[in-house]
């Protein structure tokens, strides 16, 4: 995948899932190629019909879509990264409703996330929604009727349960978040690695939601990663 600072970068899909032609494209926005991603009715992990049963399965739950890419990049321990892209709503973006009609209740999905296999939830996280648009690490980093412009995200973090670890947040090339020398990872379990997956993984509490023929979509370019300095 060619879409960031003349350098590729290795991306794969979740091997658990299909991949059809709604759920990737490449398409042109301003005269540049980015990368949309998009999720319907019965996507997610665990519909690729194997005979293995085994692990998570996002169908038989039946409670979310999901189609993810993982950055081959992996980040160990106390390894200090940067990761950077820009992202949009596009116009024809259909928010599903949330578990009820309140918009208190309503559904919201993450778009990017730092994961490991051992801690549950993920490190990092961006999600968006109809009502609070896009949240990055206790920042609206764009309000909801921004939606359709372009908003360009750039994060240095430690991963790090001693008090060594760093967060930094950059939106637009405006540095909102410097924090330095405190654990950035809850857990005391060794992770060994962390994996960024970016695209969309939502989940609702309510079944009925998730089977509706809505399609949510984001479009993503500008891609770069680098391992920085210890």
């Amino acid at each position: 995948a060619a879409f960031g600072n003349g350098k590729k970068l290795g991306f794969s899909f979740q091997p658990q899932q299909h991949v059809c032609k709604r759920n990737i494209a490449i398409v042109e926005r301003d005269g540049e190629p980015a990368l949309r991603i998009a999720t319907g009715r019965g996507d997610g992990i665990g519909n690729t019909g194997r005979k293995d049963r085994s692990g998570w399965s996002d169908i038989k739950q039946g409670d979310r879509r999901r189609f993810e890419l993982l950055l081959h990049q992996k980040v160990r321990d106390r390894q200090p990264f940067r990761f950077e892209f820009s992202v949009r709503v596009p116009e024809d973006m259909q928010f599903m409703a949330g578990d009820s009609d309140s918009m208190v209740d309503e559904s919201e999905f993450y778009i990017f996330q730092l994961k490991s296999p051992v801690i549950g939830a993920p490190v990092i996280s961006a999600k968006v929604s109809r009502s609070q648009g896009i949240n990055l690490l206790g920042f609206k980093v764009q309000k909801p009727d921004q939606f359709g412009e372009w908003v360009k995200l750039r994060v240095e973090f430690r991963p790090s349960a001693k008090e060594d670890g760093f967060t930094r947040l950059w939106v637009n090339d405006e540095l909102l978040m410097d924090e330095t020398g405190y654990a950035t990872v809850w857990s005391k379990e060794k992770s060994g690695t962390y994996r960024v997956k970016f695209g969309i993984y939502q989940l609702n509490r309510d079944p009925k939601r998730i089977k509706a023929d809505t399609i949510q979509a984001m479009e993503f370019k500008d891609f770069s990663f680098a391992y920085l300095k210890k």
